[in-house]
């Protein structure tokens, strides 16, 4: 990413769509080890996923007239379909080849995929995992990881950017603890503090999810006076509980040092700080996703200096949808900043 980015110094770069191409080079490594995919064919995973998402939260006018619903007069159930059925071609071609492989090599892989196709290899109709389970595993994991992460980097250089002293205070931690002649390593991350705090004041104002994902009882419950019957769809509003001002000083402020004072971290059973979930089903996926923003962030910090074209200030008008985005991409005019144009390769 750093090497793309050189490449283009001086030069507007759009940083949502240069950390979304990142992101799915790194999920398709992590999840079966694909590293030779073209850059066309990562932008056509980048875009129909972009699509894939905002299609499930766009407004299905036959929700409210169901008359209509025979006529999906929005394509909101073929759009979705055709996406689907274009990656499950994409898996089934993967599948197929790591278990032909398996055949004559017996090689072991030890990405997401082989641990998979060990489920569906046991023979237990209990814990056995079909085919179709496989590939649908798969698809969640790509659509969790591909947006989530870039949305939130481009979210975290948006604050930056609209708070300098905040970029000087980070880039100053990066320089004490990575240093001018090193890069930014994984092994770096425990020392930089400052730079968790930023994320997680980001995720504060803009969780990436803003009412998560809908939960259903099985039975019904009576939560704080209130009942909710069995089978109900129920949203939570994180994104109001994080600027709630009876919960946070200053709640529309971007304020990282307020989680320098505390321990709050992505926990389990706190509910005024959720932007992965909480309890049994907080985001299963919250480790891989903290470890590539921080990783991520500190390298564009780190390697780069950012600058708004004409002095433009950044847009934090969001577009609202399953994903909380912004209503305007950002994009920022990169420079260098370390003097040994190998930490650059």
């Amino acid at each position: 990413m750093v090497k793309d980015i050189h490449q283009k110094t001086s030069l507007p770069v759009n940083l949502g769509e240069q950390t979304s191409l990142t992101t799915v080079r790194v999920m398709i490594s992590t999840l079966w080890g694909g590293s030779s995919e073209r850059s066309g064919d990562l932008i056509e995973i980048r875009k129909r996923l972009d699509e894939f998402v905002r299609l499930i939260g766009a407004l299905n006018v036959s929700d409210i007239l169901p008359v209509f619903a025979p006529f999906d007069l929005q394509g909101i159930v073929s759009k979705p379909k055709e996406h689907l059925s274009w990656f499950y071609g994409i898996f089934e071609s993967v599948i197929m080849k790591r278990i032909n492989e398996k055949k004559i090599t017996d090689k072991f892989s030890k990405d997401f995929l082989q641990q998979m196709l060990k489920l569906n290899q046991r023979g237990d109709d209990k814990t056995s995992l079909s085919i179709k389970g496989v590939k649908a595993l798969l698809l969640d994991m790509m659509i969790g990881g591909t947006d989530t992460i870039p949305t939130t980097i481009e979210w975290a250089m948006t604050e930056l950017l609209r708070h300098p002293d905040k970029m000087t205070k980070l880039v100053e931690e990066l320089d004490t603890v990575v240093g001018n002649e090193n890069t930014v390593e994984g092994s770096h991350l425990p020392r930089l503090v400052y730079l968790d705090a930023v994320v997680k004041e980001t995720l504060r104002l803009h969780p990436i999810a803003p009412l998560l994902l809908p939960h259903v009882p099985y039975e019904t419950s009576i939560v704080a006076g209130y009942t909710v019957p069995k089978h109900s769809r129920v949203f939570i509003n994180a994104w109001a509980m994080q600027r709630d001002p009876r919960l946070w000083d200053d709640p529309l402020g971007f304020q990282p040092e307020r989680f320098l004072k505390s321990n709050t971290g992505y926990p389990r059973n706190n509910f005024e700080y959720l932007p992965f979930g909480s309890g049994k089903r907080i985001c299963v996926g919250v480790a891989l996703a903290e470890k590539m923003v921080l990783l991520l962030l500190a390298v564009l910090v780190h390697a780069l200096e950012w600058k708004l074209p004409d002095g433009r200030k950044p847009d934090i008008h969001e577009r609202f949808g399953v994903v909380l985005k912004k209503m305007e991409p950002l994009v920022a005019i990169p420079f260098a900043r370390l003097s040994n144009p190998h930490q650059y390769q």
